[in-house]
């Protein structure tokens, strides 16, 4: 996998964005997803009367709508994922977040080069303070600002793009990378960890702001399925690329 390491100068609570690096999935962040019947963010706050089965169930019908995507080696891609660890309601404190350990698997998959999006100003690393601040920033359509920049961007054909759902919606700094980037003509994969809300309509929100870009969902997995389950993992990014 090819790596591009940039130097990364940021002052701590100053608005600034530096240089950035696309290297090996290296994340330290814990995803907190939305639930959809209480309205409150996951992987943080999962409804405690949901079972096991339920989750199950879930998790074949997000499958069932994920769509194949054909890899084309030809084609230079890149991973762009936003993902969370720390204090985490559904698998605990994490030191690797839901959404980086699926971004992992389709890097060992494709061979695609990696980019972490993270914030200038970190998320409060206990759960009650990030879900106060993340609902607050999708109240005021926040755009936190990014502490790196993923550089020659023209020159990837294939974005896999991967995020949480966070309060029924993306993290807000997703918003930010995909507005400060040219997508036109591009293909966009999308691929989210959530416990209990699915996709929760962001395939077609990122439709809605590229639309000159190709954007089509991939997979769909629960949290608690992405961290604790590797085999499953490699298997449902196998099938979202289409691969014997």
């Amino acid at each position: 996998m090819r790596k591009i390491r940039i130097t990364l100068s940021v002052l701590a609570f100053m608005s600034l964005i530096g240089c950035g690096t696309v290297s090996e999935v290296k994340p330290d962040a814990a995803e907190m997803e939305t639930n959809a019947d209480k309205n409150m963010p996951q992987d943080t706050t999962q409804d405690a009367d949901k079972t096991d089965t339920d989750a199950k169930k879930d998790t074949a019908e997000h499958t069932e709508n994920t769509e194949a995507v054909s890899a084309d080696v030809s084609k230079k891609a890149v991973v762009v994922y936003y993902s969370r660890a720390d204090d985490n309601y559904s698998v605990g404190t994490l030191t690797v977040g839901n959404t980086a350990k699926v971004a992992a698997e389709i890097v060992r998959q494709t061979g695609a080069d990696s980019f972490e999006i993270t914030p200038v100003k970190p998320y409060p690393k206990e759960y009650t303070p990030c879900t106060e601040l993340a609902k607050q920033e999708l109240a005021d359509r926040a755009r936190p600002q990014i502490a790196t920049t993923l550089e020659n961007f023209d020159q990837y054909d294939t974005v896999y793009l991967g995020y949480p759902i966070w309060w029924g919606d993306m993290p807000m700094i997703v918003y930010t990378f995909i507005e400060n980037y040219n997508f036109d003509q591009k293909t966009v994969i999308t691929f989210n960890t959530h416990e209990g809300s699915g996709n929760s309509g962001t395939t077609e929100k990122i439709r809605k702001a590229l639309p000159k870009a190709n954007v089509r969902q991939g997979l769909v997995m629960t949290g608690g399925k992405a961290q604790n389950d590797a085999d499953e993992v490699t298997k449902q990014v196998k099938a979202m690329l289409n691969v014997e």
